[in-house]
């Protein structure tokens, strides 16, 4: 097995067995090389898609601290956001491009939350920020809102309510969604009797993108949902999912953590850099052109009228009339590109072969899909109907910095140390989150030390210092301090 790291920022650039890279990160992981034939020359994806690189020097503007993985695969979630279900390779299984991407690092340095920010600020921009799902929400209301429920009070809304609506409806089964507390989430998915536990099947299915999804399991959700399709960011910490993602673990080998691209930074790479001054609004031809993508991908339309009993008096149901239906396009596969993919895909399952640990089989095994995915929002964001060979390299090129990242993932999950264990102030800001959300009220530091079993004057000296880093506000009153978060980096 050859070893090798890629540089943090170098994500254009895939060392093979004839590379060497120019710096290594902290930490080698053990991840086999692309095969030199595999592998495109240097360059040969330069200037490909300049939207790609104008939405990064946005980002990294709104978050300097940023880890630069976090930056390209928000912008491939933006895409496959907006995509919606509405784009396809041209495969004997007609191939869509959902992407499941989970941001995963140690809290505070990385800006996670920040970054993902930025692709619902930016979709927003565009006028397209009603493709996105609520940011909490259970399987039964997820399956409500994607089968196409009109809201009770929806005759009431003010006239732009309701016209928001009517685009959200008319693609109901199609949406995007930011899950920022992705690690608990994983969490109340295995609790028994947990309200959240369907979702696996959910996700599992989702990311197949049928035809039609029905679960009579789940209250109300007999009603089948429509072409359903799930493009989703999760943010996470290392140690939150470290027990569901360790070695030998199950979500490893029933398919579920293979349908998840996980990027996370090398160990303490994480840039020093604060916000600028002023605001900074998102570039008129990102959004324009994020917009007229969306427009020449066409959108159905829909009218929703109030339903009459025979007395001609509203039942306080309404009647939904399509207006125009929803389209798809075939995006072609060139044959040159065909013949690349086939490439990268027998490798990659060659790599699976001569691994003794069977738990990234799964990963390795759809990482080509996952590349022809991205191949195909190149193509189409492009204004092209077929993949070339430039734009599949792009693509290869993106999921090997995925592959390099799950190996970083699995590396930090099962090697416990100094830059991987859980640090007190990442307990006290876990602690602070679920006693918020317990009591509803902002705990003292007596509180979150009960909660961890320490002393208080201990903790204090960690609230202190999280309070002049700006993560945490001290709040006095009468019967002394408490503390509330500012906001999750």
């Amino acid at each position: 097995m050859v070893l090798y790291a890629i540089r943090n920022e170098s994500l254009g650039t895939t060392p093979t067995e004839h590379d060497t890279p120019a710096t290594t990160s902290v930490r080698d992981i053990d991840m086999p090389p692309l095969p030199g034939p595999i592998a495109f020359p240097a360059g040969f994806t330069s200037g490909v898609l300049p939207l790609r690189e104008e939405y990064k020097a946005y980002s990294r503007l709104l978050s300097p601290e940023g880890y630069e993985g976090f930056h390209d695969a928000c912008f491939w979630w933006v895409l496959s956001t907006i995509a919606g279900r509405r784009i396809y390779a041209d495969f004997v299984e007609q191939q869509y491009t959902p992407l499941y991407i989970a941001l995963a690092a140690r809290t505070s340095l990385y800006a996670k939350t920040t970054t993902a920010r930025v692709g619902s600020k930016v979709l927003k921009a565009a006028g397209l920020d009603w493709m996105l799902g609520a940011d909490r929400t259970t399987p039964e209301k997820l399956m409500s809102d994607m089968a196409g429920w009109v809201p009770k009070d929806y005759g009431s809304l003010p006239y732009l309510e309701q016209e928001e609506w009517k685009l959200r409806l008319a693609v109901p089964g199609q949406l995007g969604w930011i899950n920022d507390e992705f690690g608990k989430f994983v969490k109340g998915m295995l609790k028994q009797n947990s309200t959240m536990a369907s979702y696996a099947d959910l996700l599992l299915t989702f990311d197949g993108s049928p035809d039609k999804y029905r679960n009579t399991t789940i209250s109300r959700s007999s009603e089948a949902i429509i072409a359903p399709y799930l493009s989703m960011i999760g943010n996470m910490t290392i140690s939150s999912v470290r027990d569901n993602a360790k070695r030998g673990s199950e979500f490893w080998s029933d398919g579920f953590w293979a349908r998840f691209i996980f990027v996370t930074p090398p160990p303490d790479t994480y840039i020093d850099e604060p916000f600028k001054l002023g605001k900074l609004p998102v570039p008129g031809s990102l959004a324009q052109a994020l917009r007229h993508w969306h427009e020449r991908l066409g959108s159905p339309r829909i009218d929703i009228e109030a339903e009459k009993d025979e007395k001609d008096k509203p039942t306080g149901r309404h009647i939904t009339t399509v207006l125009e239906e929803r389209k798809e396009t075939c995006i072609r596969v060139s044959d040159v590109a065909y013949e690349a993919w086939k490439r990268y895909r027998s490798a990659l399952k060659a790599m699976i072969v001569g691994r003794p640990n069977e738990d990234l089989d799964g990963s390795y095994d759809r990482l080509s899909t996952k590349a022809m995915r991205v191949a195909t929002l190149i193509a189409s964001v492009s204004g092209e109907n077929t993949i070339s060979l430039h734009h599949w390299a792009l693509a290869q090129e993106v999921a090997e910095s995925w592959r390099y990242s799950l190996h970083q993932f699995y590396a930090q999950v099962n090697t416990p140390g100094k830059e991987q264990q859980q640090t007190m102030e990442e307990r006290i800001i876990e602690t602070m989150k679920h006693l918020a959300d317990r009591n509803n009220r902002t705990p003292s530091a007596r509180d979150i030390a009960r909660y961890l079993r320490k002393e208080s004057k201990d903790l204090k000296v960690y609230l202190s210092s999280l309070a002049r880093d700006g993560v945490v506000e001290e709040v006095k009153g009468r019967q002394g301090s408490k503390y509330s978060l500012i906001e999750e980096m």
